[in-house]
């Protein structure tokens, strides 16, 4: 989709600054032999952003997946937004930290300082309706017939998982997760994509829990797994600095998935790249 048809869509059903953020899915049709870019939470790097999705861009990608958190409370988020906006190649999906910019995350538990971080990000970023229209109307969900991008939960409202509705964090995870319920129940119809984590890693049924995934690896994935993708910024990863994933959709219908990093990406604030 090309940005003229980006703006089409945007104004078609635009939104006002009192509208609530509705989750919505969309379907993206893809064919055997197509290759695809995964990225996840650039969180206002635009510099490791930029980079990655060149060097994809260099290996033929038919389309790039910004698996949410585009932005962040801190810096860049202007830049990352609009990259992301004019970028035809790039798909993107909400993340929290988008939404919570424009005070629509309902779900997640911030400290004080985040809040109001985000508060003073949202004065700059509604000046610029444009973009407050372009993530209030991206997606929270993306299908193909051959797998599902998600920010962080298979199930509604995708960006957030509900089992973190309305908690503290000293409730957290005495209900169970809905990906690895999920998963544990073969309820996923194929691999489910997520860029929430910060990290990689492949959760299958017979397992039940992470496998992680190192740079430089190519691993064959069918059925109902998690797919962690590992973070353009903020790593949680020890094994990745600034990272991102190719898939290529082969005969059978599963997914060889490559991972890779950036390792060497250093910034600085002052003079830029080094």
């Amino acid at each position: 989709m090309d940005i003229i048809e980006k703006l089409k869509k945007i104004f078609s059903c635009k939104k006002t600054l009192f509208d609530e953020y509705e989750p919505t899915e969309e379907f993206v049709d893809l064919e055997i032999g197509d290759k695809v870019g995964f990225i996840a939470s650039s969180h206002g790097n635009i510099i490791a952003l930029k980079i990655i999705v060149e060097k994809l861009k260099n290996t033929n990608v038919k389309i790039i997946f910004h698996l949410g958190d585009i932005m962040d409370e801190h810096a860049g988020y202007l830049e990352c937004m609009e990259y992301v906006m004019n970028e035809p190649l790039i798909k993107p999906i909400v993340g929290n930290h988008d939404l919570l910019i424009v005070n629509q995350d309902k779900v997640h538990n911030y400290e004080e300082e985040y809040l109001a971080l985000a508060k003073r990000a949202s004065e700059k970023f509604m000046n610029n309706r444009i973009f407050y229209d372009f993530l209030m109307n991206m997606p929270a969900k993306v299908e193909t017939p051959y797998f599902s991008v998600v920010h962080e939960s298979v199930k509604s409202p995708y960006y957030a998982k509900i089992t973190k509705l309305k908690k503290k964090s000293s409730e957290y995870g005495k209900t169970p997760d809905e990906n690895l319920e999920a998963v544990f129940n073969c309820t996923l119809p194929h691999p489910y994509f997520t860029g929430s984590d910060h990290q990689a890693y492949i959760i299958s049924g017979s397992k039940i829990k992470r496998e992680n995934i190192l740079p430089n690896t190519t691993v064959n994935v069918k059925g109902g797994k998690i797919i962690s993708v590992p973070s353009v910024s903020l790593s949680k990863d020890a094994n990745y600095t600034h990272g991102y994933c190719i898939a290529e959709i082969l005969e059978d219908k599963s997914l060889n998935v490559s991972y890779y990093d950036l390792p060497y990406l250093l910034i600085d604030n002052n003079e830029g790249m080094l």
